[in-house]
């Protein structure tokens, strides 16, 4: 497969004595359980205790470092060889990202009703909630083509490109991070005492992750062909369970 956005949806199982699934599900849901633990200190942090708001924070910290790690093994892979054996993990730690990210967005609504349910008409209109939900619906749309069924139904190609897409929505939330919390960020910066916000640091990691797909995007339009002969075996790797 391709090394894209469908670091969402696909990969090969190590070999292992364990059942493989087992392997892969366990593994990701231990890394998942560790980042759940670390952002919900760092919300904590921040707000002074472990509440509903904290709690809810640290689900977009998962899912956006799970997705983000789902979308950078491909380029970690592409560069140094010795990480292959990990490609086999970028489909089940991006659809828990998936679910961290939808959980996170289903919080929302008890978090702040009065903007998430009986505001929804006008709070839909706001440009934050649009960038929000557009990213959800694509995110969404990875999530539900990550199958063997779905790859043969639309072809590699149309397979391919609507993973790619995945970029698309990881940049929209950056954007609407950035439209939330400008001011706050350019305050710390002025004045950094205290633990950098919450989705300043996430967007640092996206940034990261979306500059390495470009970095190997230019690699393989200035490389050789056959420069880099693993990357075969990656590209037409099993298709996902």
């Amino acid at each position: 497969m391709d090394t894209s956005a469908q670091s969402l949806t696909s990969g090969v199982p190590p070999k292992s004595h364990v059942n493989p699934l087992l392997r892969l599900w366990g593994s990701s849901f231990a890394v998942a359980g560790l980042l759940y633990g670390f952002f919900l200190a760092y919300a904590a942090g921040l707000t002074g205790s472990i509440s509903q708001l904290s709690l809810t924070m640290a689900f977009a910290g998962t899912g956006a470092i799970l997705i983000g790690t789902s979308f950078a093994l491909s380029g970690i892979c592409y560069f140094f060889n010795f990480a292959d054996r990990h490609i086999g993990y970028r489909k089940y730690l991006g659809l828990l990202g998936y679910y961290s990210a939808l959980a996170y967005a289903l919080l929302l609504i008890p978090l702040e009703p009065e903007r998430y349910w009986s505001g929804w008409p006008q709070t839909v209109l706001q440009p934050d909630v649009q960038l929000g939900l557009t990213a959800m619906a694509i995110l969404t749309l990875m999530a539900l083509v990550s199958n063997t069924k779905a790859m043969q139904l639309l072809g590699p190609e149309r397979w391919r490109e609507i993973l790619r897409l995945g970029y698309v929505a990881y940049f929209l939330l950056v954007i609407r991070a950035t439209y939330l919390d400008f001011e706050l960020w350019t305050a710390w910066f002025a004045q950094p005492v205290t633990l950098p916000p919450f989705r300043l640091t996430l967007s640092v990691f996206a940034i990261l992750v979306i500059l390495l797909r470009i970095a190997v995007s230019i690699h393989k339009r200035f490389s050789l062909k056959g420069n880099r002969p693993h990357l075969t075996k990656l590209s037409t790797a099993t298709e996902p369970a």
